[in-house]
Parts: structure tokens; C-alpha cells; sequence
């Protein structure tokens, strides 16, 4: 009977060895299965996180963008206004001595595509200017201010509804006693 007690023995201290055995191996799978899902979870939000970053990125690329492009709009409104001046200055120095003079810069005026007002305000040419509304501004009274005090200058007017902004440029013909102006409307 011992040799059975022994047998017996061994088989309990086999089973309890191994069972012991798989259950500490569960367990280290069971730790091995969280440390995955924790860095898989790290990892799916540092993606997030980097997707997040480059979509502002994107976003902060494309304001930039925008922003150029109405800067570089406004200034050609300027250089418009600034090329029209040097001709009628040409004009003036080549009509100096014809009554005729004022009325040939205006038709340039005209065709130029900017409009001409004298300092009390009134539209002179075909080309005729309409604002946007900002309150209780009165932007022909700012014009003819900006052109006595200033001599040229941008005027920009927020619409009070909506999102549009107009930019005004306007560059005083003293010999004249008129002002031309540009006017752009940005969206």
C-alpha cells in the first residue's frame, strides 16, 4: 500500500504543481491581455490626438491662406486707385491749359472704373458706389474726411447683418477738388 500512498502522492503533487502552473499562467495572460489593451487604447488617442492636431493645422494653413488673399485683394484695390492717379496726373500736365481739362479726366475716370465725387460728396461720373450698412455711419462724410485730412486711405465697413466687409479706398485730386475711390466687398 505505500507504493499506492506514493503513486498517489506524486499524481496530487503533479496535479496540484500543474494546476497551480495553468492558473498562474492564466493569470499572466490576463496582465499580458491589459498592458495590450491599455497601449492599444494609448495609442488609438495619440492617433486622435494627431489627427486633431493636423486638421488644425489644416485649418490654421487655410485661415492664413485667406487671410493673404484678402490682403493681397485690398491692395490691388489700392494699386488701382494709385495707377489711375498717375495717369490723371499725366492728363493734367497734358491739358494744363484746356478748359476742357476737367471734363476729360472724368471721362477717364469713368472708364476707369472708379468712382469720382467732388468734396461736398456728389457722385460726378457714371460709376457710382453703394455701401453697406454699419449702423449709423455715414461713410461719405468719412470719405470726404479721409481725403482733406489724409489726402488717400482705406475706410472698411462691417455689414451690421451679415458677414461681408467692404474696403474702401479713396485718393484725393487736389487740382481737381475731387476724390477717386475703389470699393471691394469681401464675403
Amino acid at each position: 500500500m505505500r507504493k499506492r500512498e506514493v503513486v498517489l502522492l506524486i499524481l496530487s503533487v503533479a496535479l496540484l504543481s500543474s494546476t497551480l502552473y495553468f492558473v498562474w499562467e492564466n493569470t499572466q495572460i490576463k496582465v499580458k491581455k491589459e498592458a495590450l489593451q491599455q497601449a492599444f487604447t494609448d495609442y488609438k488617442k495619440s492617433v486622435q490626438k494627431e489627427k486633431a492636431q493636423a486638421l488644425q493645422r489644416d485649418k490654421e494653413t487655410a485661415l492664413q491662406a485667406k487671410k493673404a488673399e484678402r490682403e493681397k485683394q485690398i491692395l490691388a484695390l489700392k494699386e488701382k486707385v494709385e495707377t489711375t492717379f498717375t495717369h490723371v496726373q499725366q492728363l493734367e500736365q497734358k491739358y494744363k491749359n484746356k478748359k476742357e481739362k476737367k471734363w476729360i479726366i472724368l471721362e477717364v475716370l469713368n472708364q476707369s472704373g472708379l468712382y469720382v465725387k467732388n468734396y461736398s460728396g456728389d457722385s460726378l461720373g457714371d460709376v457710382h458706389v453703394s455701401y453697406l450698412k454699419d449702423g449709423l455711419r455715414a461713410i461719405p462724410l468719412e470719405e470726404i474726411q479721409k481725403v482733406r485730412r489724409r489726402k488717400e486711405g482705406y475706410i472698411k465697413v462691417q455689414d451690421a447683418k451679415s458677414a461681408q466687409v467692404q474696403y474702401l479706398y479713396v485718393k484725393d485730386i487736389p487740382s481737381e477738388h475731387l476724390f477717386i475711390g475703389a470699393s471691394l466687398i469681401l464675403r
